[in-house]
């Protein structure tokens, strides 16, 4: 009798052990994973294989597999996006005023300008895409440096690559600014959550960091993560 309290307990703590990694388990667009087909229940992509011990191997979009610490980075990354609910490719401003909880892709950095002036910049950073990496560091230095001595702000006139943005409005609610190069593919969103400043800072970070290690290594260069930039320089009347 004891023994088979004892297999029955096993069985239990293996079970238990096996819908832990069931729930701990996302796919790259957010949606649940099935834990029987290892399929995402959103986009139906292979996601995970699963073997009878219950260890899990993840393998990503392109068929590779992956260790459970890039996996876990990746998954940051969604977390962030997961605050905006909608997406929408070249919108017409003039058609409405921006959603809660929704981006705006490939719009004009002008659009942008718009609105950074009138929300608090709270964490910034400069995304290596464009340029080489030490490039971007020397830009930095000119930027604390001399822009100490001008009343406004032209991102542009610092940078030659992208500048990402996260600012919080009055109201409380957060905006996200993705100032582009191609000053016509940029990004705006805003997003209401219940999340600490802390929460939604730490997620930025990440989505960043992670956002200029994939340019750069998608160009074959040395893997660098985004430059922090001091809020505090951010001054006057903004604009890209």
């Amino acid at each position: 009798m004891d023994q088979l309290k004892l297999d029955v307990n096993s069985n239990l703590e293996q079970n238990m052990m096996e819908e832990q990694h069931k729930m701990e388990i996302n796919c790259y667009c957010g949606g649940e994973v099935s834990h029987i087909t290892g399929k995402c229940l959103e986009c139906n992509n292979d996601v995970i294989t699963i073997n009878g011990n219950a260890k899990i191997t993840i393998i990503d979009k392109n068929g590779n597999k992956i260790t459970q610490e890039d996996f876990n980075f990746r998954n940051e990354i969604v977390e962030f996006k997961d605050y905006f609910k909608f997406n929408e490719d070249y919108p017409d401003p003039t058609n409405g005023l921006l959603p809660i909880n929704q981006q705006y892709f490939y719009i004009s950095s002008i659009f942008l300008d718009g609105w950074i002036n009138y929300v608090t910049i709270i964490k910034a950073f400069l995304i290596t895409n464009y340029e080489p990496y030490d490039n971007n560091l020397k830009s930095l230095e000119n930027f604390n440096d001399i822009n100490f001595n001008h009343i406004h702000t032209k991102i542009n006139k610092f940078f030659d690559d992208d500048v990402a943005l996260l600012a919080k409005s009055k109201s409380g609610q957060f905006w996200f600014f993705y100032y582009d190069q191609d000053c016509s593919d940029c990004i705006i969103g805003r997003f209401e959550t219940a999340d600490s400043n802390e929460v939604v800072m730490q997620y930025f970070t990440n989505f960043c960091n992670k956002l200029s290690l994939s340019y750069t290594n998608a160009d074959n260069l040395e893997i660098k993560p985004a430059i922090e930039l001091d809020v505090k320089m951010f001054k006057g009347w903004i604009s890209f």
